[in-house]
């Protein structure tokens, strides 16, 4: 929420939250922070996110449920009656780091995951092209 009269460097802050989370992902450690279905944390996917099952499901569920805690794998079964095969593959390939540690969030246009200001603004320079484009669209009538 921006509020009534805020300043310059609180629209600033927030309209750079927007690039932070367009170019961020978390890194998977022990999956206690991280949402399955809304945030982006799966490497091998296209935008880093599941997609929605097709069946009736928690959507605050936890990446820590699908885990096998004491044997550090994945609960397979599970996987696969929630996701596709594509979906499964490349979750059961993403990496478990250590369940001591917690989630991260991380730059996803770097490889060591720290931000980088060259890839921040390129994805601006996106979400403000993007913008405009929708601004400038003319207003469809639906009265004729």
């Amino acid at each position: 929420m921006v509020g009534k009269n805020p300043s310059d460097l609180w629209l600033a802050l927030c309209e750079s939250r927007q690039v932070l989370l367009r170019g961020g992902r978390w890194r998977l450690e022990n999956g206690l922070n991280i949402r399955v279905f809304s945030h982006r944390w799966v490497k091998n996917l296209p935008n880093f996110k599941v997609p929605f099952p097709s069946i009736m499901i928690d959507l605050d569920l936890r990446v820590s449920s699908l885990l096998e805690w004491c044997l550090l794998k994945w609960k397979v079964s599970l996987l696969r009656s929630l996701f596709s095969s594509d979906i499964v593959n490349a979750i059961i390939v993403s990496s478990l780091l250590s369940l001591e540690c917690s989630d991260q969030l991380v730059w996803c246009h770097s490889r060591n995951g720290d931000y980088q200001f060259k890839s921040g603004y390129y994805i601006a320079k996106q979400l403000l092209t993007k913008s405009r484009a929708i601004e400038d669209r003319p207003a469809v009538s639906t009265f004729t």
